[in-house]
């Protein structure tokens, strides 16, 4: 039974053989095989190496800025000049052939020089108002050091501060929301439709697997400026050791214009190339590549390296020249742990510099103006509150139209500042505090008098002035149960203790508390601003020697 049930498998493998046999026997079948492809064989040795400063046109004037400036009077353009092809000078363009790029090449190869010599050549050819750099330096922040004085350059990090280059990314993905919204509410396809015309944003990573190890949540947001950018005017040029594997699919079937130099092993180059030529390119031949658009696979040896210093130099006096605005940052470091308030930073009579704001990917000026109503400082000793209310008063008392009282503890007792400009408490508004158009009173190391059971006549006193109508109420306590009223103060500092439940229950937010670490937590000044529908960490500032700093709270650090 089981041989009757295998016969019919048999006899059909047996008839399958037969019939490949005879196929094979059949000489109108026979003809030439596919032979391995191994590329192009290219003597490089053979292409000149050409000065990027001639490449550019910059040795044909004795002042190496006069023929920038003339160029970009001529018209900005992203074709530049590259290298040299046993034909002539070789040019690439990233927005016509890419709009992003993937650079490969092993150590030594000579990426840093192509990548540097490629942003200079962008640069002489487009002012800064119409092309901006962000470079992503993963090497150890050597590559692009000479480029940073760039005036294109609109933000630049290394791989030594991770939490800078995280900022990096959500400014770049802030700047392409931006971007997506202006071509939205416009109606058009593109963002070189727009009657105001935006910079095109040239993002260079240099070891792109090395980004993609420290910081993986970063490779969907560049995924999605891959998918994106072209309509929206931002370029990826990525340049990595290993495109085999490191860099996503979807992310690299958005980059047409492929630039390979030496690599270990024909894999890696057939990846770019769809050839192994690369991988024969000899050591002692740094910055020969090949340059594979989708259309042609080009053999280009790169110029040589560039006197960048000069050039930047001879750019930036270009831009001055021109009247150009120098690129704004799409980012900053992270926060401080001291800001010094100048002497300009309190001019604007209507808004009080206070500390710097962290909205994750770049400072602001964090104002607190002395309206009516409440402003509470909570935080233990030695966080900063007395410097923060010190901060408020020498501001304050800078505008000149602010009538103040100050009151801090000393000796147990709550005494008033006298040194400078104040009004009894309830504000009198007799004399010269007539001109006044605000009124604030500034108690510091107010917990006792929010405490019921104190029965001193200095607290009675201000209890009963506590509230008082027309009157900005800043009380510095340590903790926030002392408040009586906590719906009248809804403007709240409160620098964190370190306790996670103490910390929300003074009203931080999980979600920015979950973002600190040892440094927000130890750093005098370091607190965050909740206002009604929003909460923002800080730095607070602290008054330089140009102000006229009041003699209240002598010997306090807290």
């Amino acid at each position: 039974m089981f041989v009757l049930m295998i016969m019919p498998g048999l006899v059909g493998c047996l008839a399958s053989l037969l019939v490949m046999v005879n196929r094979g026997n059949d000489p109108s079948r026979s003809g030439p095989q596919p032979e391995e492809r191994s590329g192009p064989s290219d003597d490089f040795g053979a292409i000149a190496m050409l000065p990027l400063e001639s490449a550019l046109g910059l040795r044909d004037d004795p002042v190496m800025w006069r023929p920038i400036v003339a160029g970009w009077l001529d018209g900005a353009h992203t074709d530049v000049p590259i290298g040299t092809t046993a034909e002539g000078i070789a040019t690439l363009d990233i927005a016509a052939q890419g709009p992003h790029a993937l650079v490969a090449g092993t150590t030594g190869s000579g990426k840093s020089v192509l990548l540097q010599n490629w942003c200079l050549a962008l640069a002489v050819r487009n002012p800064p108002d119409t092309l901006h750099f962000v470079f992503l330096d993963f090497k150890g922040g050597s590559a692009f050091n000479q480029l940073q004085g760039l005036p294109h350059t609109a933000g630049i990090v290394d791989d030594l501060d991770i939490r800078h280059a995280a900022r990096a990314i959500v400014g770049l993905e802030r700047e392409l929301k931006r971007r997506e919204r202006l071509v939205a509410e416009a109606g058009v396809s593109s963002i070189d439709r727009l009657g105001n015309a935006q910079p095109s944003i040239i993002i260079v990573i240099d070891e792109f697997h090395v980004l993609r190890q420290q910081l993986p949540d970063a490779i969907e947001r560049f995924i999605r400026i891959a998918s994106l950018g072209r309509s929206l005017g931002m370029h990826l040029i990525a340049c990595t050791q290993h495109p085999l594997g490191q860099v996503h699919a979807e992310m690299k079937s958005n980059m047409a214009l492929n630039l390979c130099l030496r690599v270990r092993d024909g894999m890696q180059s057939a990846e770019l190339i769809g050839s192994s030529a690369a991988a024969g390119i000899p050591p002692t031949m740094p910055g020969a590549f090949y340059s594979n658009d989708g259309v042609t696979v080009t053999p280009i040896r790169s110029c040589a390296p560039a006197d960048a210093r000069s050039i930047t130099a001879a750019i930036g006096m270009a831009c001055r020249f021109h009247g150009a605005r120098p690129a704004d940052p799409l980012f900053t470091a992270p926060l401080p742990a001291r800001v010094a308030c100048g002497d300009g930073a309190c001019v604007a009579r209507d808004c009080v510099p206070f500390a710097l704001g962290d909205d994750g990917a770049r400072f602001h000026d964090v104002v607190l103006q002395p309206q009516e109503g409440g402003i509470a400082i909570i935080g233990g000793r030695g966080r900063g509150k007395t410097t923060a209310l010190r901060m408020l008063a020498a501001s304050w008392g800078a505008r000149g139209d602010v009538a103040m009282t100050v009151t801090y503890l000393s000796d147990g007792t709550y005494v008033d500042a006298a040194d400078i400009r104040t009004v009894p408490p309830p504000p009198s508004g007799t004399g010269r505090d007539s001109a006044a158009r605000h009124r604030a009173w500034l108690i510091d190391d107010a917990d006792m008098v929010f405490d019921p059971t104190c029965g001193q006549t200095c607290t009675d006193r201000i209890r009963r002035n506590l509230y008082r109508e027309g009157v900005a109420l800043v009380v510095a306590v340590e903790h926030p149960h002392s408040l009586q009223r906590p719906d009248f103060f809804r403007t709240r500092l409160i620098f964190p203790s370190g306790d996670r439940a103490t910390d929300l229950m003074n009203g931080i937010p999980s979600e920015l508390l979950n973002q600190f670490g040892h440094e927000e937590l130890t750093t005098p000044g370091r607190g965050v601003l909740v206002e009604p529908g929003r909460a923002t960490v800080v730095q607070c500032m602290v008054p330089s020697g140009s102000f006229t700093k009041p003699a209240f709270f002598p010997g306090e650090t807290s």
